[in-house]
């Protein structure tokens, strides 16, 4: 919550109460087919905020970060695994004191991943959802998604190279690299030959980009670029077929879920790009504060993240002046 506070001549103070809430929601969808069904659900109600994400190909499971805790005290991180049919869940409290967890699950929902910081140092860790056992896969191993065989992860090494990891043996094989630029929020298609990614240039545009996945590093001649642009551009997700791909944009202003259908083949465009959810509503945010945007694609729905605000404005006399009520907050 945020109060702003002002004094007027006669000593009555006139206030502005604003509340803002973070959260992940589903909403009803074909995604295969670039329909959406409803309005988005929260997928918990609790006053914690919640973040970044990861959802099961079938869209049975959830796993998430929140963040909360009281003012003055320090603010407790957690990582949740979530039936979402029925709402079971457990949770795994961090020692890491920021917003470093990322979790990512496997397309069959048997494992996910997260990160920490132990003893000063940020691992990654590996658990199976069956029976909740968490296994060490040490430092440097950001996890950005898991290929079918949850055994194999898609990790980012550093900015400028991806790779797969095997998380039985520790062997990796570089899958992405670039000299020119950053490559960021990595989305693997569901048959594991394509990957969807962010390259973050050196000019501070953005490009979304789709490479083949081969023995091989596609170079960058083989790479696809879907869109280029100068303002916000996000979490590309395939649709559980791959015929489409999701992503953020603001290139109409506000944040929204737009779509792009793909060449079966080629996955080149097919046809022109569209907005499936549009984030022109003045309550609900989908990019804010900037660079907390999510999204992900299941069978039956689309999740994201969403933060909503809402408020109004007060005016009031203070109990220690004479012969003053108090008067109704303003609508």
């Amino acid at each position: 919550m945020q109060f702003q506070t002002s004094a007027l001549p006669d000593g009555r103070l006139i206030y502005a109460n604003v509340a803002w809430f973070a959260n992940i929601r589903t909403i009803d969808a074909k995604p295969d087919l670039g329909l959406i069904e409803g309005e988005p659900v929260a997928v918990s109600s609790d006053l914690m905020a919640k973040f970044e994400f990861g959802i099961s190909r079938d869209g049975s499971k959830l796993v998430y970060n929140a963040f909360g805790g009281q003012q003055g005290k320090r603010p407790r991180f957690e990582v949740r695994a979530r039936e979402l049919a029925t709402r079971d869940e457990k949770t795994f409290p961090m020692l890491a004191g920021s917003f470093v967890q990322k979790p990512r699950i496997s397309p069959d929902g048997s494992a996910f991943s997260y990160r920490d910081a132990v003893d000063g140092k940020l691992k990654t860790f590996l658990v199976t959802w069956r029976d909740a056992s968490v296994r060490d896969l040490g430092e440097s191993c950001a996890v950005q998604g898991f290929f079918g065989d949850p055994r194999y992860a898609l990790v980012q090494e550093d900015d400028r190279r991806l790779v797969r990891l095997d998380t039985a043996n520790g062997e990796r094989s570089i899958v992405l690299e670039t000299e020119n630029g950053i490559l960021a929020e990595a989305s693997l298609s569901p048959d594991d030959r394509w990957i969807a990614f962010l390259l973050k240039r050196p000019s501070g545009r953005v490009a979304l980009c789709i490479a083949p996945l081969s023995g091989r590093p596609a170079p960058e001649t083989e790479w696809i670029t879907l869109f280029d642009e100068d303002r916000y551009l996000g979490s590309p997700a395939w649709s559980p077929a791959g015929s489409r791909l999701y992503y953020l944009s603001e290139r109409d202003g506000a944040c929204s879920i737009w779509v792009q259908e793909l060449d079966p083949r080629t996955k080149r465009q097919n046809g022109e790009t569209r907005t499936v959810y549009s984030g022109h509503r003045s309550r609900f945010m989908l990019n804010f504060p900037p660079g907390n945007g999510f999204l992900a694609a299941a069978r039956d729905k689309l999740a994201f993240w969403m933060g909503e605000s809402s408020g109004n404005i007060y005016l009031a006399t203070p109990s220690t002046a004479p012969g003053r009520r108090r008067s109704p907050a303003w609508p």
